[in-house]
């Protein structure tokens, strides 16, 4: 396989390099949940985050999209 430019930085997958950035209000907000809950879901580790600072966090769309699809649970017997 020939290796891009796209295909380093992760263009066309979802991840693009100038992807908005979310903070903790805007990514709870179209996930459309609290921002605590929202919090508790980063500490335990379930969607990634982009620490910048002591305070400063933020998320990328496509990531928290990503994350919670592994997290779906599939419907059963049918």
């Amino acid at each position: 396989m020939i290796e891009t430019k796209a295909s380093r930085t992760g263009v066309g997958k979802g991840n693009h390099p100038l992807e908005p950035l979310l903070n903790y209000e805007q990514a709870a907000s179209e996930l459309r949940i609290p921002v605590r809950s929202l919090r508790d879901l980063v500490y335990k580790g379930v969607v990634p985050v982009i620490r910048t600072g002591h305070r400063s966090a933020y998320f990328r769309r496509s990531e928290i999209e990503r994350a919670l699809k592994k997290r779906t649970v599939k419907e059963v017997g049918k």
